[in-house]
Order: structure tokens, then C-alpha cells, then sequence
């Protein structure tokens, strides 16, 4: 974390750890910051705080942060969204680094407590999504599409049918396909006979054909080709052909065949 130090300075700063998803956005955390003047942390209920960052608070305050703890002390876990003065570097100086080689930002936090800074909590009023395995990512997308506006800015054919909540953006390219919503077809994407939906994202120059998706993410330039597809997730470049049917995670670049029935 003392890699920042240099960038930071003397102003206050932003943490958002990349794995997380706010309903809420941001802005009640730093409101909660402006508010207070001081460190913010940002907490959620969950039912099994095992997994977590634990706080222990009182009266909005943060007395104590146990990592992963065998015997929770709250319910309240540590989101990944922080608020912090300054003085954090300071704090952070001042700690052991953990068995990973690592100064962990939970010690600081409780170097900071321990030296009586108060650190503020802030309590999520909406939803939290962890986007860190796969199958998260399909939750996220998800929760998302509650917001998706309907639209047309790309090119259709007069044998596409569109049902609920579609957005298709500018350059994309849709003919002979059923489209039933939440579906998302990004810029340069092209779908051809092909049935799209529900819960699904096609990436900005991705290509689907003679394919189904159902609740499947495909990232930036993907491809199917005559397959059917459900609870998947592609990744950039990723190309998947043949017959049959599958569930399929795939890294970027990655390419497989399937030769008919399930997997």
C-alpha cells in the first residue's frame, strides 16, 4: 500500500478494492466521509462473516477489524471500500508484514484504532456483489441488468424479434435472432439466427451464430458458433463451436469444440 504514498500525498483518497460491486455506488460512503472527517470503512451484514474481514463497532466507530475470523465477533463485514486520511501511510509504516510477505490494510486499519484515530463506519443500504470467481460475475450481471434501459442503436433485419429489456448499441449488427430481455449487444458485436437471452451480455465486437444463450457473459471480440450455452462465462477472444449443449467458464483466448450432447 505504501506504493501510493508517493501519488496520495496530503490529500485524502479512495480505496475500492476491483472485486466489488455497490448498488449503492459511492456516494454515500463518501458523503458518510465528508460528514465525519475521518477514515471511512465500509460495512455489510452478511450471514456468514467467516469469509470476511470482521468489525467489531460501537456507536458508528470501529473498535476492532479480525481477519476471517473461526468465531465472528458481528455480522459486519469489511466490503472493500475505504475512505482514508492521510495518516494511513503513517499507520501503515508502523506494521509487521503478515505470513503473505504483505502489509495487510486490515492491520493498518487496526494500527490506526489502536493509536485512538477514529475510523468511521459506513453501513451498505443496498446491495454488495463480490465479482472475484466466474459464477459471480453472472449474480453481478444479474443485478445489473435491473438498471439496463431499452434501446436500439444498432442495425436489426425485419426477422428479429426483441421481448423485454434489450439495448443494443451503436455498430452492432442483429438478423434472424429472438432477443428476450435483460440482453445486452455491445458496439460491433454481430448476432445472426440465433436466440439470445434471458441474462445476457454480448461483448463489443463478439459474434454469435446459429447459437443459443441463456444467462452467459461474452467478452470483447468471443465467438459461438451453432452451440447452445447457459450459465456461462467467455472471455476476450474466446471461440467456442460445434454441436450440443454447455456450461462453459473460458479465459481469454481460450478455444473449444464440443461434438453434441451435454457438458
Amino acid at each position: 500500500m505504501l506504493c501510493a504514498e508517493g501519488f496520495v500525498g496530503n490529500e485524502d483518497f479512495l480505496v475500492v478494492l476491483g472485486d466489488n460491486l455497490l448498488g449503492e455506488g459511492l456516494g454515500p460512503a463518501l458523503g458518510r466521509f465528508e460528514e465525519e472527517g475521518t477514515h471511512t470503512v465500509v460495512l455489510a451484514a452478511v450471514e456468514d462473516p467467516r469469509r470476511f474481514g470482521v468489525a467489531v463497532v460501537e456507536e458508528g466507530r470501529i473498535l476492532k477489524l479480525v481477519e476471517k475470523p473461526k468465531d465472528p465477533p458481528s455480522p459486519w463485514a469489511v466490503v472493500g471500500v475505504y475512505v482514508f486520511r492521510p495518516s494511513l501511510f503513517a499507520a501503515a509504516r508502523k506494521i509487521r508484514p503478515s505470513f503473505r510477505e504483505e502489509l495487510e490494510l486490515t492491520d493498518a486499519i487496526q494500527r490506526l484504532v489502536e493509536e485512538g484515530e477514529p475510523v468511521c463506519a459506513h453501513f451498505l443500504s443496498g446491495w454488495w456483489q463480490d465479482v472475484g470467481r466466474p459464477a459471480d460475475l453472472l449474480v453481478a450481471q444479474a443485478r445489473l441488468f435491473a438498471r439496463l434501459s431499452p434501446r436500439v442503436e444498432g442495425e436489426l433485419d425485419a426477422n428479429t424479434r426483441l421481448q423485454g429489456q434489450v439495448a443494443i448499441e451503436r455498430g452492432a449488427r442483429v438478423r434472424n435472432s429472438h432477443l428476450e430481455g435483460p440482453v445486452w449487444v455491445g458496439h460491433g458485436a454481430e448476432v445472426d439466427a440465433s436466440v439470445l437471452g434471458p441474462n445476457v451480455a454480448v461483448g463489443p465486437k463478439a459474434q454469435v451464430q446459429n447459437a443459443r444463450l441463456r444467462n452467459a457473459i461474452l467478452m470483447d471480440e468471443a465467438r459461438v458458433e451453432g452451440v447452445s450455452l447457459g450459465e456461462s462465462v467467455l472471455g476476450r477472444r474466446a471461440h467456442v463451436r460445434g454441436k450440443g449443449q454447455a456450461s462453459l467458464f473460458l479465459g481469454d483466448d481460450a478455444w473449444v469444440e464440443l461434438e453434441g450432447g451435454d457438458s
